[in-house]
């Protein structure tokens, strides 16, 4: 059972965060976003055994498991967005459109860049 779940996993979700996190994030975000990922398995690792020998069992864990990656599709279904066929510039700019409206604003007003300093 544990065989199947992981590789299920590593053949759908797993390797789908380090391809996404390269994409979206610049050093220090994909530095951090890698560092919360080993941060949760080894939470889960740790917790596992724990949770075998609970009252909920094996079945029950991997119940657990599963309802918490329903959660992670419906978080995905809601907030990730579709890079494909985006290039690399158009994928780092979806989560920076606020910020570029805004910078567009202030040089189109005649301002440069180097009157914020």
């Amino acid at each position: 059972m544990t065989m199947l779940f992981v590789c299920c996993f590593e053949f759908a979700p797993g390797p789908i965060v380090w391809l996404y996190m390269g994409e979206i994030c610049n050093d220090i975000g994909s530095s951090f976003a890698s560092f919360m990922n080993w941060t949760f398995v080894l939470l889960i690792s740790l917790f596992t055994p724990a949770l075998f020998n609970s009252g909920l069992g094996q079945a029950g864990t991997f119940v657990l498991f599963g309802v918490c990656n329903c959660f992670g599709v419906v978080f995905i279904m809601l907030f990730m967005k579709e890079t494909k066929d985006l290039s690399d510039e158009q994928v780092k700019n979806l989560y920076r459109k606020e910020k570029i409206a805004v910078m567009s604003k202030g040089l189109s007003d005649g301002l440069s860049p180097m009157d914020d300093m």
